[in-house]
């Protein structure tokens, strides 16, 4: 027998091709985590675009609260991820969400096996969830005279978080387009004014097809034009609370909810851009010229060709559907008025009263309730339980903070020693306007721990004003 024909029968190179395959597996199982596929999906995808770091915390904390901590990727079978698919389902999450979450789960592992080499398989390939896209919820337009109401309101309250909710009122522009601009995107001295959307370090763009200018109009223009005026030299971002240093943005999403939802609108932000597509349908505009507006991808030849409609068409459209109602008076009545003292312990005593109503309330809930802002409800929360009036109920499974119910105990709370405040009001509540402002003084020495959000305050040695912006 030939040294050739020895070699093809040789089972010892097979044995021991197997014998190493299995240490592989072995070490594999022993060096592997979940959490290493995570930061090396973070570091490798960073080098060529931005990364949604929030989203990729919030997938790893999921994943680690059903696999549990340092969960290799080969202990990882299928039933588990049939478990981590139920159990999000019965956090209540729509079933487009959980397909999102695994197509995380899936890339951020397929990468690391691929990079690595690993003889091991991924687990959350092609993992199935049962009816994706089913209980997908439709818009439903706002309706124009809530929509004006939330105009005047904005245009009233004037502020950062007012301005980005006015620009995707009457832009329909994307959350994070808006919150992550940079002040020199916001071009109103040009003709016609316009906002462009492009990649920016800190953010990335949806598609390449979301790279666009949008005209301004209407209360657009106007959020635009104050943005510019209160800028700070040296300035770079628009909107510099929702960016950090070292260039990731932060969410913006509850702040708009929050302060919605205590005006009777129950939908978020994104509401308004589906409203603005139906305002477009409303005057016939034409289906490449919503496309152009919105960012969408063309879906036939003909929308590749070219470089789509110029600047000054999708203005003409956009000042179709746009009006300058929102400089009207506001009601005073939609406002709330500041009767009683701002301190925690009045309004921990307004959401008792909420509870006490109520029985078991959310902090959604509670907000709709009790018309305070995030900030202050949880304040009053925490208050409320550290003395023992308010109960949390013990969560259920995967439950998120928005969904834990909570009630009261039947214990009282003790005042709040606050410093002497002396509130000077006109005589009369004269007729709204926006420029209208009362001024409280407050005579003190002491730092002022509790104040409302609407507060802006400028400090003195023994005396502090506060000037109040209804």
């Amino acid at each position: 027998m030939t040294t050739k024909t020895r070699n093809r029968f040789d089972g010892f190179s097979i044995l021991k091709s197997r014998a190493v395959r299995r240490q592989q597996v072995v070490e594999a199982r022993q060096r592997y985590p979940l959490e290493s596929a995570f930061s090396y999906y973070a570091k490798t995808k960073s080098e060529t675009s931005v990364v949604n770091t929030g989203t990729l915390i919030r997938v790893l904390g999921h994943a680690q609260r059903c696999f549990g901590k340092s969960r290799c990727i080969t202990e990882i079978m299928p039933k588990d991820v049939r478990t981590y698919i139920n159990a999000a389902l019965d956090r209540g999450l729509k079933t487009g969400t959980v397909h999102r979450e695994v197509s995380v789960l899936c890339a951020a592992t397929e990468r690391y096996i691929r990079d690595h080499d690993l003889p091991i398989r991924n687990p959350f390939y092609r993992a199935p969830v049962p009816r994706v896209g089913h209980d997908a919820k439709r818009y439903e337009p706002v309706p124009p005279q809530q929509l004006i109401e939330l105009m005047r309101l904005c245009y009233a309250k004037d502020d950062d978080i007012r301005w980005m909710l006015a620009i995707m009122m009457d832009t329909g522009a994307r959350t994070a387009e808006v919150c992550g601009a940079a002040l020199a995107d916001f071009r109103v001295d040009h003709d016609p004014p316009h906002f462009v959307v492009e990649e920016k370090p800190w953010r990335r763009v949806k598609t390449r097809a979301s790279k666009r200018k949008i005209p301004l109009a209407g209360i657009a223009l106007w959020a635009a034009k104050r943005i510019v005026e209160t800028a700070a030299p040296g300035q770079i971002f628009a909107f510099p609370r929702y960016v950090e240093k070292n260039g990731h943005m932060r969410s913006c999403s509850s702040a708009f909810k929050s302060w919605l939802l205590a005006r009777n609108f129950v939908g978020g932000p994104h509401w308004f851009r589906h409203t603005f597509v139906d305002r477009l349908r409303t005057v016939d505009c034409p289906v490449d010229m919503r496309r152009a507006l919105l960012g969408w991808s063309p879906r036939s030849a003909e929308g590749r060709y070219g470089v789509g409609p110029s600047l000054a068409s999708l203005a003409k459209w956009v000042q179709t559907i746009t009006s300058n109602d929102f400089q009207y008076a506001v009601p005073f009545g939609t406002q709330r008025r500041l009767s009683t003292p701002l301190n925690t312990y009045n309004n921990t005593v307004q959401v008792l009263r909420a509870l006490t109503a109520l029985g078991k309330a959310t902090v959604i809930e509670l907000e709709a309730a009790t018309r305070l802002d995030r900030y202050e409800l949880d304040r009053c929360l925490r208050y409320g339980r550290d003395h023992g009036a308010i109960d949390l109920e013990a969560p259920v499974g995967f439950e998120t903070r928005r969904r834990h119910r909570y009630s009261v105990t039947g214990k009282s709370i003790p005042p709040i020693q606050h410093p002497r405040r002396i509130v000077e009001r006109p005589a009369h509540t004269p007729a709204f306007t926006p420029e209208h402002q009362w001024t409280a003084i407050c005579r003190t020495s002491a730092n002022i721990d509790s104040f409302d959000g609407r507060l802006g305050l400028v400090r003195s040695a023994k005396r502090t004003r506060l000037r109040v912006k209804v």
